[in-house]
């Protein structure tokens, strides 16, 4: 049942997501739950629905305390399940708070992968980037908007570099390439700390 499933999140760490509205788990089971995330703080779990059960006030109030501490669930349905308002209110508050933490850390994560991508492109040691494992021939394209590398034939795309001229040396149309995906990578930095502070502005409203 409900605790086997949890063993699994708990010993996988990839089970994100648990639906189990109306299938007559007790208030033992929402015992379990919150011991699960009380247990795993961190744990794999970010969705969990147990809408339809009757869990009872008091596994009610131990996955709100549970929830003090837990930092990834991100959605909790416990509609049907007889719980008060104030707890639905602090279960609300909990959840508000992980979803800003959530869109924190993916911020950190996908700045540091750009920041790390613009630093070795402006490293003069990287002559090229590679398209999978081969080296990038010199009609490669680059797609500033998508930070995409594609591979084909220089006339399949008006977007195509120009080849470099007869003397040039290879590489320099190379650098040129990488400076267009380094400046797209500044441009996805800069829309996600937007993006991140109007979410967290709307988090604040719907408090």
């Amino acid at each position: 049942g409900l605790q086997a499933l949890l063993q699994l999140a708990g010993s996988s760490g990839t089970l994100r997501t648990l639906r189990l509205g109306a299938n007559a788990i007790s208030e033992a089971g929402g015992t379990v739950l919150a011991g699960h995330l009380h247990g795993q703080p961190q744990g794999s779990l970010r969705t969990v629905s147990l809408s339809n059960n009757h869990l009872g006030q008091a596994s009610a109030h131990s996955i709100c305390a549970a929830m003090q501490e837990n930092e990834h669930l991100t959605e909790l349905s416990l509609s049907g399940c007889g719980l008060t308002q104030e707890t639905i209110d602090k279960l609300g508050a909990c959840l508000l708070r992980n979803r800003a933490a959530s869109r924190k850390r993916e911020q950190v994560r996908t700045k540091s992968l750009l920041r790390a991508v613009s630093a070795a492109l402006s490293d003069p040691e990287h002559h090229s980037p590679a398209c999978g494992d081969a080296v990038l021939p010199p009609n490669a394209v680059l797609a500033s908007r998508t930070q995409s590398v594609v591979c084909g034939p220089k006339e399949a795309s008006a977007a195509s570099a120009p080849a470099p001229e007869k003397g040039e040396r290879p590489w320099s149309t190379a650098v040129t390439r990488l400076a267009v995906l380094k400046a797209a990578a500044a441009e996805v930095i800069e829309g996600a700390e937007t993006l991140a502070t109007r979410l967290a502005a709307s988090a604040v409203r719907a408090a």
